[in-house]
């Protein structure tokens, strides 16, 4: 128990230290450009009042790539100085996995401090959680979110509350965790390089029984192929039963396409995603611009877990590999594989992902 309160600590303590650091670096791109644009509410010439803007109702999507829920987010917002703005938000969405209904509500600060911050104080019930093992959550968070564009993100949270209160399990129940979710990238040449951290630490309240993951991966990118090697630990406590990586099919980070999901668990991952996509020749000359997005792509997946007291010898590498069809629109993409496994089990699999 010492061993595990220890990395805890340290993985607390690495978690808040790369949080700070994001916080504190300096961005580019998007940031350094609306801090030069003009500022509609401190233009006296912008209108009545000064060119404040009376309250906005917008609707935003609301989309859970890991855990397969997708919906939309309505906010009422209304400006509260330069460049800032606070918003009552409220969002749901539908589970695939568990077919019901995900919702969430609270308070929104944005632009603050930067024009690209966002502050939020939620409510939610949600059949996602970042907590390995867990199929939900319900309770409070605390989070801040800074993003440049699609790939430049920092993502921080405190999340107090019940975890699986929807699946009817009575433990565990009360928990408490820290999430960081890390992501930029570099243009070297042709090649586009980035790097994803996501790390969690987190206890079982009121026992104290730690739990604490990480996950990184190296996306590179060079004209339509994409390697991108993973490797996570993760640790816990008895009072955490479950807590490890489950991998397989497409949904599963890392993913394992020609697996079912959940083939593979263990509380350490290594794998490797290659990916290579082409547009369809004989549909972009065809005059219709969605037949032109559409592209056709071939992949090969190999992961590798290793459960508690296992060693590296023991590792063993399961291969998936097959091909498709991939639809990009904005930051949605929608997918059609068919995937086959070493063993030459097939799984077809159609569902949506975040854009390459």
């Amino acid at each position: 128990m010492h061993g595990i309160r220890s990395a805890r600590v340290l993985a607390m303590i690495l978690t808040a230290a790369l949080g700070l650091l994001a916080a504190t670096a300096p961005w580019n791109g998007a940031a350094a450009a609306a801090s030069h644009t003009s500022d509609p509410a401190g233009d006296p010439e912008a209108g009545p009042g000064h060119g404040v803007p009376s309250p906005a109702f917008g609707i935003s999507p609301l989309l859970d790539w890991t855990d397969n829920i997708y919906g939309a987010a309505a906010s009422l917002q209304a400006a509260t100085g330069t460049r800032q703005s606070v918003a009552l938000e409220a969002g749901a969405g539908y589970s695939v996995p568990h077919q019901r209904i995900s919702w969430r509500a609270g308070l929104r600060l944005d632009a603050f401090p930067g024009p690209s911050d966002r502050w939020s104080l939620l409510w939610r019930r949600w059949d996602g959680t970042a907590v390995l093992g867990r199929d939900g959550e319900e309770g409070w968070a605390l989070a801040w979110h800074r993003e440049q564009g699609l790939e430049q993100q920092v993502d921080w949270e405190f999340f107090r509350g019940r975890l699986d209160a929807r699946l009817g399990e009575t433990a565990p129940s009360e928990a408490a965790y820290l999430h960081l979710r890390l992501a930029d990238g570099w243009d070297v040449g042709p090649v586009h390089v980035g790097v994803r951290l996501e790390s969690l630490a987190g206890a079982v309240l009121p026992a104290g029984g730690e739990f604490y993951s990480s996950l990184l991966t190296l996306p590179v990118e060079l004209q339509g192929l994409r390697v991108q090697p993973w490797l996570g630990f993760s640790q816990a406590g008895q009072s955490l039963a479950g807590h490890a990586f489950s991998v397989g099919g497409a949904g599963s980070l890392p993913p394992l396409r020609g697996y079912e999901p959940g083939s593979l668990r263990g509380d350490r991952v290594v794998a490797l995603s290659v990916e290579y996509r082409r547009p369809l020749p004989w549909l972009s000359d065809s005059g219709l611009p969605i037949l032109s997005w559409l592209e056709g792509a071939l992949f090969t997946d190999a992961a590798g877990v290793l459960a508690p007291g296992e060693t590296v010898r023991q590792l063993k590498l399961h291969a998936g590999y097959g091909g498709g069809l991939v639809l990009s629109v904005g930051p949605v993409t929608a997918r059609s594989d068919l995937a086959w496994n070493e063993q030459g089990g097939f799984h077809p699999e159609a569902y949506l992902q975040a854009s390459f």
